[in-house]
């Protein structure tokens, strides 16, 4: 029964859901993640700010806790113990309508990639909320950019299943 349920909430998810790398170069790339949410937007912010730890996966933090993490008007950190890691910075919030980083995301820093990263939420005609995610990454380094750009862009879709599994 429990296969049944997950098997439904992820169609689910994946009608409304649509990830793509919009462009990618040797010098960059654009992800894109968007999604329909049935939650007001004030709901889906709080959540998606507030409670980051309830739906960020811990495989992709440095602490192994995602319950570490925090999003708010200074940065998108993570602390535990002595250790911080400043994931990215925060230049834009605009409460429950965007928020706007700057930085690389997890490996991305140690290869010298930083990025802008857009959180745009609209309301929709049903009194859910439209959310976009979109990630601009760029800089000089070895790695295959237009290779990384699929796996960030899958890492970036997962966490956003998962905020969406957390508002259902």
């Amino acid at each position: 029964m429990r296969l049944i349920i997950n098997l439904m909430l992820v169609c689910m998810i994946s009608a409304t859901a649509n990830a793509e790398v919009v462009k990618s170069s040797a010098d960059g790339f654009i992800v894109r993640q968007k999604v329909t949410i049935r939650r007001d937007q004030t709901h889906v912010f709080k959540t998606m700010t507030h409670k980051v730890g309830t739906w960020w996966n811990p495989d992709h933090s440095f602490s192994g806790d995602a319950g570490n993490m925090r999003i708010d008007r200074d940065c998108f950190c993570e602390r535990w113990g002595d250790n911080l890691v400043r994931h990215l910075n925060t230049t834009i919030w605009r409460e429950n309508d965007k928020v706007v980083l700057q930085g690389g995301l997890g490996p991305l820093k140690e290869l010298g990639l930083s990025g802008t990263m857009i959180w745009s939420l609209t309301s929709t005609d049903d009194g859910g909320t439209s959310l976009s995610w979109n990630y601009h990454v760029y800089g000089y380094s070895e790695t295959d950019l237009p290779g990384l750009a699929t796996a960030v862009d899958g890492v970036l879709k997962e966490q956003l299943e998962r905020l969406v599994d957390v508002l259902k």
